[in-house]
Order: structure tokens, then C-alpha cells, then sequence
């Protein structure tokens, strides 16, 4: 009966508070290389890019057409 509060007297219960390493988001922005890395998005920085992109569309319209065939 002297220990009608057992989460009182045991705090580790509550592991989020003594522990906020569980958020890693926030500690480690890094997570997020889409904000800091923009190199991820090559389209918008080489727009040199979108040339072989048409040479692709052709080649797989003919691998398309071939298979067809086949």
C-alpha cells in the first residue's frame, strides 16, 4: 500500500524523456540530404541532361517495337 505510484518512484518508464536520442530527425538533420544535397536534382542543374533523355525515348520506342515484333 506505500507504493501506490510505481511510475514515481520508476521514471525510466517513461524512456522518451530521459532518451530524446529516439528523434534522430532532429539531432541529425543530415536525414534530410534533399534539403542540403540539391545536387540530387541533376535535371535542374544540367539541363544537358534532358538531350540524352530523347535518345533514350527513341531507343526504348524501338526496344518497345522490337519486342512487338518478337
Amino acid at each position: 500500500q506505500q507504493q501506490p505510484k510505481p511510475t514515481v518512484q520508476n521514471p525510466a518508464q517513461q524512456p522518451t524523456v530521459q532518451k530524446p536520442a529516439q528523434q534522430p530527425t532532429v539531432q541529425n538533420p543530415a536525414q534530410q540530404p534533399t534539403v542540403q544535397n540539391p545536387a540530387q536534382q541533376p535535371t535542374v542543374q544540367n539541363p544537358a541532361q534532358q538531350q540524352p533523355q530523347t535518345e533514350q525515348g527513341h531507343k526504348r520506342s524501338r526496344e518497345k517495337g522490337n519486342q512487338e515484333f518478337l
